[in-house]
């Protein structure tokens, strides 16, 4: 396909708004306005939540971000080009101010906060793209209404930090840039006091009610489908939540009911799309230690009050089925397993940006070890193996004629997309079946339709893909988590956990392998692993995994 046709089928999904505002940030002028900060709102109490950030700000003058470390010892450090643009917006974030232990810190985050006013003017640079803004200017208040000491000049910093902002808002993304844009204002909103304040309060809170339901769905999931992001997404609702409680501003507190209501669906969702483990499921772009892990985030939710939603659960004897509707996603548990479904559209039409060509994947814990798994995401970028980590072949489901079910190309975009058909459940008491194909394949000669069937029952879950129409190779995909070792005997793989325990797994209607894989559990970390492979030796391939 041509480069042209990629993008035509990319940008036909784009809303005006994005396109208008890509050719306005190419033309507009940053108007720089270093008049002093307007004076500080009073606060009830300081900052004193919860954080999961790691130390990241090293003495004398390194930073450990993403399972990389740089020393940045002159100004150009700040931009090194050869360093990953994902490394340099991390490393702009400032998150050593909320991380753990934060406080033992103040004196050496101090100066870096001097350093950076003082090497990074405004408004060039990584520093100053409106998502790094964003960030930073929720860690420099939070730090500076937990103990550490923002002078004057830093709070002018602040100020123009948001004035920028304010001028650089991400409507050529939307989505959860969008989102942390408003938070940004909302946060320089309620820490200072004046009507340039308020204008600040005012402009962050009209955008979170034209995105808060639109980009929560209404069974709790984050519309971009990744439980990395939205676990991220739900703490910041979270530290909203946290600010209107200590900061005392009405416009917040008159906020309050319809965050909760929304951050308990959320809570709902993100507890669904854990495995065994009791960590997120890897779905589109999904790492640990990005996010906060699940267990944090309930810890900071019942610190609020909030409670999740609870959620409609289908019970055969033995077992429970959750079907999560408006995002696309299913969770089968057995007493001892726990298996999630990807029967879902590739997220946001507009905003595909994290997705990867997964369709039909899914995820297998047999207590808390994780048996199959998609292989997660290692970096971004746009690189070869930033696109293969995005491509079908990653995941867990089928592959035909080696093409992706979704065309991902380019880092962070999706030409023609694989939308779910058929979807169809049913329920007994020794069984739970669920069945669904897509039509990413259709754009293909022979128009190919992948199905998929999961049967779960006691220790026993079936999977069976049919193709129908012409193809002339297919192969389903079975990425085993790093931990297992993996055998083929007499047309029977055998696997064995770290504990010892087993699973058999049969194939019928294909040929059965093992070939290398890798598995990508944290940004910079590439675990090699094994992947089970069944070629097709027909149209149908039936693969009964045995506990």
């Amino acid at each position: 396909m041509t480069s042209l046709s990629l993008l035509f089928h990319t940008v036909r999904h784009l809303r005006v708004k994005q396109i208008v505002y890509r050719l306005l940030m190419r033309i507009r002028e940053i108007r720089i306005t270093p008049t002093p900060a307007p004076a500080l709102a009073i606060w009830s109490a300081s900052w004193n939540a919860p954080t999961y950030k790691l130390q990241s700000l090293f003495p004398p003058v390194e930073f450990s971000l993403l399972n990389e470390t740089h020393a940045i010892t002159t100004s150009a450090d700040w931009d090194r080009p050869e360093w990953s643009q994902l490394w340099r917006y991390n490393l702009h974030y400032f998150d050593d101010l909320d991380s753990i232990d934060a406080q033992t810190r103040h004196t050496l985050q101090q100066q870096w906060i001097q350093r950076w006013i003082a090497e990074n003017p405004a408004p060039r640079g990584t520093g100053w793209d409106a998502y790094p803004l964003s960030l930073r200017i929720v860690n420099w208040i939070k730090w500076g209404a937990s103990g550490g000491s923002l002078d004057q000049c830093a709070l002018d910093s602040l100020a123009l930090q948001t004035r920028v902002l304010a001028q650089k808002l991400e409507y050529h993304l939307l989505a959860n840039h969008l989102f942390v844009n408003a938070k940004a204002l909302i946060f320089s909103g309620a820490r200072f006091a004046g009507p340039e304040a308020d204008a600040w309060m005012r402009k962050g809170l009209a955008i979170l009610d034209d995105e808060l339901h639109e980009q929560f769905l209404a069974d709790g999931a984050h519309f971009e489908l990744s439980p990395m992001y939205h676990c991220a997404l739900l703490w910041d609702l979270l530290d909203m939540l946290y600010l209107a409680r200590i900061s005392g501003n009405i416009h917040l507190q008159a906020k309050e009911k319809e965050w909760r209501v929304v951050a308990s669906r959320a809570l709902s969702w993100m507890n669904a799309m854990c495995l065994g483990d009791d960590q997120i499921s890897f779905f589109n772009d999904a790492a640990f230690d990005i996010a906060p892990e699940p267990r944090v985030v309930r810890e900071y939710a019942s610190l609020l009050e909030v409670q999740a939603t609870p959620q409609k659960v289908s019970n055969p004897v033995d077992m429970t089925m959750q079907r999560l509707a408006d995002s696309g996603y299913v969770r089968i548990d057995w007493p001892d397993a726990t298996a999630i479904l990807d029967v879902a559209r590739v997220g946001a039409n507009y905003q595909p940006g994290h997705a990867h060509a997964d369709t039909l994947s899914f995820e297998l814990s047999l207590g808390s070890q994780r048996v199959f798994v998609n292989t997660g995401t290692s970096q971004y970028g746009t690189n070869s193996e930033r696109q293969r980590q995005r491509g079908t072949a990653a995941h867990t489901t089928v592959i035909i004629d080696d093409f992706d079910s979704s065309e991902v190309w380019a880092g962070f975009r999706v030409a023609r997309r694989a939308y779910p058909i058929g979807y169809a459940e049913d329920c007994a008491n020794d069984h739970v079946r669920v069945t669904c194909a897509h039509n990413g394949f259709m754009r293909l000669r022979g128009s190919p339709i992948h199905r998929r069937t999961w049967d779960a029952r006691a220790k026993t879950i079936t999977v069976t893909d049919q193709i129908s129409g012409k193809f002339r190779r297919a192969q389903a995909r079975y990425h085993l988590h790093p931990d297992l070792r993996a055998a083929i005997d007499s047309d029977v793989a055998i696997l064995v956990l770290p504990d010892e325990r087993s699973i058999t797994v049969q194939a019928e209607g294909g040929t059965m392998a093992l070939e290398a894989s890798t598995w990508h559990p944290k940004f910079g970390v590439s675990c090699p692993t094994l992947c089970l492979t069944v070629t097709f030796s027909g149209p149908q391939v039936t693969v009964t995994a045995h506990w």
